[in-house]
């Protein structure tokens, strides 16, 4: 059996690094406010802003949460160049990157809807217009991943106490070994009939007694005792889910593959397994961490795809039948095309059953397409969310599973196989 980690924003935030929506947001804001102050009434002017006759003391500039607010204070004078830019920043449920790329499609969709309408040479621009606008907010995003990554090396070049205690943590449970309990029906029976099968014959030899169990090997007279009699395909699967732990009730797990939707470098830390796992007889094969969604490094030649992934979407089945590529500039399965990463990803689904283990990603709908392929494909057996457990006790486990069910068609598949709460864990 493989294992598949979905990697997400989550991840990178647990390991120290501010790459959050409003880390970025509040980056793109110190830029302006910093850049205004300097000036003084000369004001200021980027790709995604225009200000002028800054009055305001640096010493009040502090976070984006307070950023409309202060601009309204400092400013005489704005004026937003980018008006995407400006979409995303008056919106008040903007909080998270699946949010941005939530905006950029619904902007789609309705520059689509009164191209539709109006039919004119404005109406024609509109999607030109919201290209260009989140062209410029990819750049700076790459441009800002760039800055925060080296920090972060910077920081953790000497690998201080507390990060490795967080990165054995993660390493863990990234390569342990996976539990009976997590799996579907399916494969839990599975697994006892292929039990039942090797050991019919041991079965019939002993209820005839023309085999002792001590003429067994030693792990087998455990299984055959533990099983107390019951030599059916129901005694061994009620024994394969009991309590009793002897090692037969986890499943080793051949491959790790982490796939990553971040565009940093953090997947590095777990490339080796044999820092993390505790039996070294079952380390998994090492894969090449695949990153879907693009790299900041020039040297991977892995462009950063940043836009939407919902084909299961009413609204995008009408815009695809549309006889014009603008609109599909930004949508991630075309993207994905460019390289080789998804079709690596299938070649994996598709060469053995596998649990997903979600780690930091919200599975918001932005990925929906290709979280759809992997949660509902027939070698999908397992999908376990480690959650974040906040300050104040509560965590995001109902959330990320109500994300999940956005993904599934089918609902009765969606329930055999995301493991319940019970049975899953903090992040960290």
């Amino acid at each position: 059996m493989n294992r598949i980690v979905l990697i997400g924003n989550g991840f990178d935030l647990a390991h120290g690094m501010k790459t959050s929506y409003n880390d970025f947001l509040d980056y793109l804001w110190r830029e302006v406010l910093g850049k205004a102050y300097q000036n003084g009434v000369a004001g200021y002017q980027n790709e995604l802003v225009s200000v002028s006759n800054f009055h305001g003391f640096w010493e009040d500039i502090d976070s984006n949460e307070s950023a409309k607010r202060k601009v309204e204070r400092h400013f005489s004078t704005i004026h937003y160049k980018n008006k995407f830019f400006e979409k995303v920043v008056k919106r008040q449920y903007v909080n998270s990157w699946v949010d941005i790329e939530k905006e950029y499609y619904v902007t789609l969709t309705e520059c689509y809807k009164i191209d539709q309408q109006q039919q004119t040479e404005a109406s024609k621009k509109q999607i030109d217009q919201l290209n260009a606008d989140f062209k410029v907010i990819k750049n700076k995003l790459n441009q800002y991943l760039i800055s925060i990554e080296e920090k972060f090396k910077e920081k953790y070049k000497d690998e201080n106490p507390e990060f490795w205690k967080h990165r054995k943590s993660i390493g863990s449970k990234i390569y342990k070994r996976a539990r009976l309990k997590d799996f579907a029906e399916n494969y839990i029976n599975q697994r006892a009939v292929e039990k039942f099968n090797r050991f019919k014959v041991t079965f019939e030899g002993l209820k005839s007694g023309k085999i002792e169990i001590s003429d067994l090997e030693e792990t087998d007279q455990i299984f055959i005792a533990d099983l107390r009699g019951d030599f059916s395909i129901n005694g061994i699967r009620n024994y394969l889910l009991s309590e009793d732990m002897n090692g037969v009730k986890y499943v080793p797990v051949k491959q790790s593959l982490l796939l990553s939707f971040n565009y940093t470098a953090t997947t590095n830390f777990y490339q080796h397994s044999d820092v993390y796992v505790s039996f070294p007889k079952e380390k998994p094969a090492y894969i090449k961490p695949i990153h879907i969604h693009g790299s900041i490094h020039e040297e991977d030649d892995n462009p950063i795809i940043f836009g939407y992934g919902d084909e299961l979407d009413d609204d995008y089945l009408d815009i695809e039948k549309l006889d014009d590529n603008r609109y599909l500039e930004n949508i991630k399965s075309v993207k994905y095309l460019d390289r080789d990463n998804y079709k690596r990803l299938l070649e994996f689904v598709n060469s053995d059953q596998y649990q997903v283990v979600i780690m930091g990603h919200s599975c918001g709908n932005s990925d929906r397409t290709l979280l759809n392929t992997l949660f509902e494909h027939d070698n999908c057996v397992s999908i376990k969310p480690y959650y974040h457990l906040k300050k104040d006790g509560s965590d995001n486990y109902s959330d990320i599973v109500r994300n999940i069910t956005r993904n599934f068609n089918d609902k009765q598949k969606l329930r055999d196989r995301v493991v319940n709460k019970q049975y899953c864990e903090p992040l960290l």
